[in-house]
């Protein structure tokens, strides 16, 4: 039985090496590197979270990227933070300073566009 195992192990990796050459098409060829990216993502989520117990918050946000390109954005979390408060006191009844979230909005959305442009301009 595990003699049968290990062969099948070994024939699924010869097919799917010889993949690309039978292939013609470059979309069809990204849509199985996407599929197995999916499945590594899918099996460390797994041993994380099933077998450690542990709990990852932002694990697929890193997932394939350089720490170089993600934290510029994260500079921007005091504002994101501070437009969720005013925004839930709004909610709970206080007068709305339109020109204050407005500015808020604007910065939280210049600052990560400028940052991660910033970002990949160093790259």
């Amino acid at each position: 039985m595990r003699s049968l195992q290990t062969i099948s192990i070994v024939l699924l990796i010869i097919i799917l090496a010889c993949l690309p050459m039978v292939i013609e098409k470059d979309s069809t060829i990204n849509l199985f590197i996407l599929i197995f990216l999916y499945i590594t993502l899918a099996s460390s989520w797994n041993i994380l979270g099933g077998y450690t117990g542990q709990t990852s918050l932002g694990h697929a946000a890193f997932f394939g990227l350089a720490w170089g390109l993600i934290w510029p954005p994260f500079l921007t979390l005091p504002f994101a933070i501070l437009q969720i408060f005013w925004l839930r006191n709004i909610s709970l009844g206080a007068k709305p300073v339109w020109s204050l979230l407005t500015v808020n909005a604007l910065a939280v959305f210049g600052l990560t566009a400028y940052l991660l442009t910033f970002a990949f301009w160093l790259r």
